[in-house]
């Protein structure tokens, strides 16, 4: 019974961890969903402000003009009309039409562009009239003429400061830059921006085929008639969608973004699920290990279940840490933004940031090694990539990663493998940064290529612990760590030097390692070089270049 024990507690560790990780990304997602809710309230905030800006501007247009032109305002004249015509001609507003009016509602002259003007009887007057009687510039609701949809902008004509006529300048909702605009915006497949009036009714639609009809969600529309800005999930026709909406605080018009939940929460949700099945996989795979090893003799049994926890520990160790930083940086920001400077606020937003990354870069690290033991190849883009210039960038990085360990260069110029060059930087960074983790500090790192007739060789060597035959007959095996040196400091689980392998065969070379316990070791790996173009040479680079 006692054999059992240690299989026990490990898959207990691995559920406990697991759903730890399922807490953390559920908190997660629900904190990115409503970031992702803010974010597009906000945005038809903007919207709405501006479609705010534009009807204001047009009104001003129209006030100008009939402040600046001298009306006769006598029915019939030749003159008033000639003054509209190049008005509605001129202008980018109200280019549809345009109509001097009597304080009666009376026509006096008018010109149109199109079919005709809406018939004074439309309801859609109705807005555009109550604002005049309250003494304001007055809009219309969406009206139809003739089968087109128009918009109307009203501003008083005065003489001597008093008002005398009233001039009516109309546009098409369907053919203005106000639609045109809504046209540019874009929300993935199903995203619909959208601008409608008091009545309900779409004056501008990124889908122009839905201007001039009614707006059909009507607990958006309750929410609107309330005055209220927000962010709501409905039911259309069995689709589950959001919508985002503002009132444009003129005409009663408002501006609404609807789109399917599901490709609004699509990124959210993908990434929690595929966390969650990362988890669920971690927790079925090493239960499955554990149980299998546990049928073996006792002697392997006792080998597997030290090498699985220590799998377990570095795994919940390299999860644990990161997420411990994020958490309480961003603890700490939510607490205390308002009193920080912006400096600190970089502080520690660049924390969860490198944070984010080192976990970003662990967990494609799982990934690609589920990848490669589950027997699917890793897809390559090979370019022609001049290897000096890889390994400078490699090595000036780690020169900042890690300023106590020299890292030393010697490579020739003119040198080209055909390489996918992010395979090529993912060995390079690797190999160094193994060397790294197992070198004491001041430890020379050297970095080398030398370039036969058809191949180069790149040598990456430490002078650190270095390794037994026995671990060198493991290191490129999945999930295996020499047991040499401070495991504290060397955190890992054990894919690095397997990944190296992979990405190196899949290039069309080969990698080696030579190791002394004490000395350092020596990783080499051989790719087929191409011709260039480019004049040979030989450079030399030292230290710190």
């Amino acid at each position: 019974m006692k054999r059992f024990v240690p299989l026990v507690i490990s898959i207990g560790l691995v559920i406990a961890v697991a759903f730890v990780g399922l807490m953390q990304s559920s908190r997660a997602t629900a904190t990115s969903r409503q970031i992702r809710q803010d974010d597009r309230v906000s945005e038809e905030v903007t919207l709405g402000g501006l479609t705010n800006q534009y009807v204001r501007f047009a009104l001003k247009d129209a006030y100008d003009f009939v402040t600046v032109t001298p009306l006769s305002l006598k029915p019939g004249d030749r003159a008033d009309t000639a003054s509209i015509r190049a008005y509605v001609n001129r202008t980018a507003l109200l280019n549809y039409a345009g109509a001097l009016v009597n304080l009666d509602g009376s026509l006096i002259n008018a010109y149109v562009s199109g079919p005709s003007l809406p018939p004074s009887t439309d309801p859609g007057y109705a807005p555009l009239r109550a604002a005049l009687v309250a003494g304001k510039p007055g809009v219309s609701s969406v009206m139809s003429s003739r089968g087109v949809p128009v918009v109307a902008m009203a501003v008083p004509v005065q003489v001597r400061g008093v008002a005398r006529a009233i001039y009516i300048g109309y546009f098409r909702a369907d053919a203005n830059p106000l639609q045109t605009y809504n046209e540019r915006l874009h929300y993935g497949k199903t995203g619909r921006a959208i601008l409608i009036d008091s009545a309900g009714t779409i004056i501008a639609s990124n889908n122009r085929a839905q201007v001039g009809k009614k707006f059909g969600a009507e607990q958006v529309l309750r929410r609107l008639a309330s005055g209220q800005t927000g962010f709501i999930e409905y039911s259309d026709n069995g689709t589950r969608m959001v919508a985002s909406y503002a009132p444009d605080g003129i005409a009663g018009w408002s501006s609404i973004t609807t789109q399917t939940a599901a490709e609004f929460f699509g990124p959210i949700r993908s990434g929690g699920l595929h966390v969650a099945l990362a988890l669920a996989g971690l927790l079925v795979v090493a239960a499955a290990a554990l149980f299998v090893m546990n049928h073996k003799r006792q002697m392997a049994l006792a080998k597997a279940y030290e090498y699985k926890g220590q799998l377990l520990a570095n795994t919940t160790h390299e999860l644990k840490t990161p997420l411990t930083a994020i958490r309480g940086a961003a603890v700490t920001l939510g607490m205390r933004w308002r009193t920080m400077s912006a400096e600190q606020i970089d502080q520690f937003l660049g924390i969860i940031h490198r944070r984010c990354d080192g976990l970003s870069k662990l967990i494609d690290r799982i990934l690609l090694g589920a990848r490669l033991e589950a027997g699917r190849e890793v897809a390559l883009n090979p370019l022609p990539t001049d290897v000096l210039s890889a390994l400078r960038a490699i090595t000036s990085e780690f020169k900042d990663v890690s300023p106590k360990h020299p890292v030393l260069l010697a490579a020739p110029e003119n040198v080209w493998v055909d390489a996918d060059p992010e395979a090529l930087d993912q060995i390079l960074g690797l190999l160094l940064e193994n060397a790294i983790k197992y070198s004491p500090e001041g430890g020379e790192i050297r970095v080398s290529a030398v370039d036969g007739p058809r191949t180069v060789t790149i040598g990456v060597s430490d002078h650190g612990v270095g390794m037994t035959d026995e671990e060198l007959e493991h290191i490129f095996d999945p999930y295996f760590r020499a047991a040499r040196g401070d495991s504290n400091r060397f955190s890992g689980v054990g894919l690095g030097l397997s990944i190296v392998r992979h990405l190196v065969q899949r290039s069309g070379g080969e990698i080696s390692v030579e190791s002394t316990p004490g000395v350092g070791t020596t990783f080499s790996f051989i790719l087929p070089t191409i011709s260039s173009q480019v004049s040979p040479a030989t450079h030399l680079a030292g230290a710190d270049r």
